[in-house]
């Protein structure tokens, strides 16, 4: 039986930023990953799957030497976010970088690009083992160790088990951790689109009391990423649609913003759901990223949430470690649940508030949401401490 201090169960994306973290340092950690991490890629194609990176987020991957990494080529930042309520012929709201002294608001990066930059930043470290093609079966509890056992039949302990294997994380399940869940009865379309109008490097989002509309800038002037957050009927109508009708009615929605749309990828669904794990930490087990939350995507937060818990606990367990403290103890990992768990509960009940004012249909609502984007737009202080507080800056 091989022993580690960590065991990472998921080499994803938050899975590889929290190892980042650990670089270089004297902590003996293991990644245990079904997929291999796509090193090679047509650069002409484009990642159907693509993230909001917040300053925050950069400035983290900036700590832990992951932003060198990055395809420069790859990486889009965005400059304005225009977001407008499509019931109403006032409620609209614009941020500008230029208004807060920043270079841009964000980038909108391929995941594929991020996960490569970030097992760049850590495969050739000699404190790091990667077990690719691989999953555990089994993991046990004792008093002052974990041990996981892979489909390979290889077996190790650790002092601390790190789940980052996404929100049906199994070893989440398997360490008997409960979870609370909320379906907002949608689904999420994804594609990549190419506009007839340049998108001048700016997000925009359009709500109804369908769901929200998202167009994402890429790097190229005239593509953009969209995410479409639908009733589930509604959802099922739109991908029964030909693809010719399906852009007339994206085109409808979307007020003919940037102009013709074409689509350069299929469309792709995924079920809305905010997830919350009954404990991010138990003995000898933390949670990271999609594995402790989920939430709804009209904010592109969900990734960043699971960077700031990678960074958090990163920080916990070297001071525990620099004071020779058990890393694996719960009482230890404390700080990491207590400083995530109020960013992570507000985050939350942002994104339920956001969709469940823009669901209502009633005039006297729709005129509240009108007055009140208006307002923000209007007030520049306000416009520009929000605007700060989504970066993280």
């Amino acid at each position: 039986m091989k022993q580690y201090d960590i065991i990472v169960v998921g080499g994803g994306m938050v899975g590889l930023a929290f190892v980042a973290g650990l670089k270089g340092t004297s902590l003996k950690i293991a990644v245990i990953e079904p997929q291999e991490v796509q090193q090679e890629f047509d650069k002409t194609s484009i990642d159907i799957r693509v993230s909001a990176i917040t300053r925050q987020s950069e400035k983290y991957f900036r700590e832990i030497g992951a932003w060198q990494y990055l395809d420069k080529s790859s990486l889009s930042s965005y400059g304005k976010m225009e977001v407008w309520d499509g019931e109403s012929t006032h409620g609209a709201v614009e941020f500008s970088a230029d208004a807060i002294g920043e270079e841009n608001l964000g980038h909108i990066i391929e995941n594929r690009v991020i996960r490569k930059a970030l097992f760049n930043t850590v495969k050739d470290k000699n404190n790091i083992d990667f077990y690719f093609l691989e999953h555990c079966e089994k993991v046990s509890y004792q008093k002052d160790y974990a041990e996981v056992i892979l489909n390979s039949g290889k077996s190790f302990k650790a002092s601390l088990l790190v789940a980052a294997d996404g929100p049906l994380s199994w070893l989440k399940k398997a360490s008997g951790i409960g979870t609370l869940q909320k379906p907002y009865k949608q689904k999420a379309i994804v594609a990549t689109v190419k506009t007839e109008l340049t998108h001048e490097a700016t997000a925009y989002q359009r709500f109804d009391h369908f769901g929200p509309l998202a167009f994402l800038p890429l790097k190229e002037f005239n593509k953009c990423s969209i995410v479409w957050s639908q009733d589930e009927s509604k959802c099922a109508e739109l991908l029964q649609l030909s693809e010719e009708d399906f852009l007339v009615r994206l085109k409808q929605t979307f007020e003919s913003k940037l102009g013709a749309i074409s689509l350069l990828s299929d469309r792709v669904a995924f079920p809305i759901i905010e997830r919350t794990a009954e404990s991010n930490i138990q003995h000898r087990l933390a949670l990271i990223g999609d594995s402790a939350h989920t939430i709804h995507p009209l904010a592109g937060q969900g990734v960043n949430l699971g960077f700031a818990d990678a960074k958090e606990l990163v920080k916990v367990i070297k001071n525990s470690y620099a004071k020779k403290r058990d890393i694996g103890l719960q009482i230890n990992l404390r700080p990491y649940q207590r400083n995530r768990s109020s960013d992570i509960f507000l985050m939350q009940k942002a994104m339920q508030f956001f969709k469940n004012i823009f669901a209502h249909q009633s005039s006297s609502i729709q005129l509240l949401r009108a007055v009140g984007l208006k307002a923000v737009n209007d007030t520049g202080l306000i416009k520009n401490l929000l605007v700060k507080k989504a970066l993280g800056i």
